[in-house]
């Protein structure tokens, strides 16, 4: 029998899905912003709860608790369980029935209900009302095989635990060097925790973006960093999909007046609940009339629009972001902060290139100080490269570690070992 627990968590389920598909809904226009989807969301987990409660006639004790705005009697319970709710007529006059939205919705609220009825032990003919309504709502003969499919998998997948924001921050320790960067990110999220934490005693919290700018070499763990950022938001309930989008100039900026505008709105409706991370942002300031700077201006106008809705990280070399910065005047106060990425070190190289060995199944068999020698030598810039120099080491490594062996009969030992002959430091 399911324990209230468990009915609580498929509730925040159902709020986190569907919220973010309420707010994709609408994102042609205006649209619901992330906090209005999560309202809507969790007032109509509440009616199914309640309906579910009171369609039967028991109440068991755990029942008592699920409170529906204007669902206050059987017949109220029969009659919203009998028809699509405004909710679902929304996403379905916006998708259709075959639409993702509209097939996200019916399984979430159906694993909702199925949780909810079998809380006093019995599962009533009047509380299957609800299920047959969303059958119907799926029911299509090119769709059947799809909504079967996810149906099957909606209990198990729901009944997965969320990661957390201390698993998602443990990555980011384990991160080789960037120290500044991971105190950073612990900042951040301490702010916002903290934040969450007054809203809920009803304390005011000051207005903020969540907009940044990350400046630094290539090869620095910026993208990195951002992808954990979109996961720690998701954990946090800030953001309800944690995905990254990443972009350049040429995914927003058009070559014809008119189509940079719509260009960049697609950019940012596919980040909304995540981050979109412009790799080499400052590409976008253009000299004259150039179609960057619509872009730009585009971009400042939906940080605004959607500020609760995504994090825009922009990203690129140290001085030329802050000619980006300063393209436009309404940018800068729309960015929360700056994070620097410093260049790797010699010896975070070597780390990185044990890291991604050990990672992929092989030993490096040379010493740290043969490794430092590799990335001291005259034919590495560091800064033009950083960690991609440990990933070219080691892959040029395995190159030359299978022609060594191809010939061979190695053994497992053999096959896992990289030599400094490998790494081209010269005979093992």
């Amino acid at each position: 029998m399911p324990t209230q627990e468990r009915v609580d968590r498929a509730m925040d389920t159902f709020v986190k899905k569907v919220a973010h598909e309420l707010a994709w809904a609408g994102r042609g226009d205006r649209g619901l912003s992330t906090e209005e989807a999560r309202r809507v969301a969790r007032l109509e987990a509440r009616r199914l709860l309640t309906a579910m409660a009171l369609v039967d006639g028991r109440h068991s004790p755990g029942e008592l608790a699920w409170t529906g705005i204007g669902i206050e009697t059987r017949g109220d319970a029969q009659a919203f369980l009998a028809k699509p709710s405004d909710v679902l007529e929304l996403l379905l006059s916006t998708e259709g029935r075959n639409g993702a939205a509209v097939i996200a919705y019916a399984h979430q609220a159906r694993h909702l209900m199925r949780t909810a009825a079998a809380v006093d032990g019995i599962t009533g003919e009047h509380e299957l009302v609800g299920l047959r309504m969303l059958d119907e709502v799926l029911r299509d003969p090119e769709h059947d095989a799809i909504a079967a499919a996810a149906a099957a998998d909606t209990d198990a997948a729901s009944e997965e635990p969320d990661e957390s924001v201390d698993e998602v921050l443990a990555e980011l320790d384990a991160l080789i060097g960037l120290d500044d960067v991971k105190t950073a990110v612990r900042e951040l999220v301490n702010v916002t925790i903290v934040e969450k934490m007054r809203v809920d005693v009803g304390l005011p919290v000051p207005e903020r973006t969540h907009h940044l700018v990350f400046t630094g070499n290539p090869g620095t763990g910026k993208t990195t960093v951002a992808r954990l950022l979109a996961r720690v938001f998701a954990a946090l309930d800030i953001f309800d999909r944690g995905h990254l989008v990443e972009v350049h100039r040429a995914d927003l900026v058009a070559g014809y007046v008119g189509q940079t505008a719509p260009k960049t709105e697609d950019a940012v409706n596919e980040a909304l609940g995540g981050v979109l991370f412009i790799d080499e942002a400052y590409a976008l300031v253009g000299e004259g009339r150039d179609f960057g700077d619509e872009a730009i201006t585009t971009l400042v106008k939906l940080m605004e629009d959607h500020r609760d809705d995504f994090m825009l990280v922009a990203a690129g070399y140290p001085v030329e972001m802050r000619a980006f910065v300063d393209a436009n005047p309404g940018l800068a106060s729309r960015i929360r902060a700056e994070v620097a990425f410093p260049d790797y070190t010699p010896d975070e190289l070597v780390a990185i290139t044990r890291l991604i060995c050990d990672g992929n199944g092989y030993d490096a068999a040379v010493t740290d100080e043969e490794l430092v020698a590799h990335f001291t030598s005259g034919d590495i810039e560091l800064s033009k490269g950083n960690a991609r120099h440990a990933r070219r080491a080691f892959e040029e490594a395995t190159v030359r570690q299978a022609t060594r062996l191809v010939a061979a009969a190695p053994d497992k030992e053999a096959l896992r070992e990289l030599t400094a002959a490998d790494f081209g430091l010269g005979a093992s």
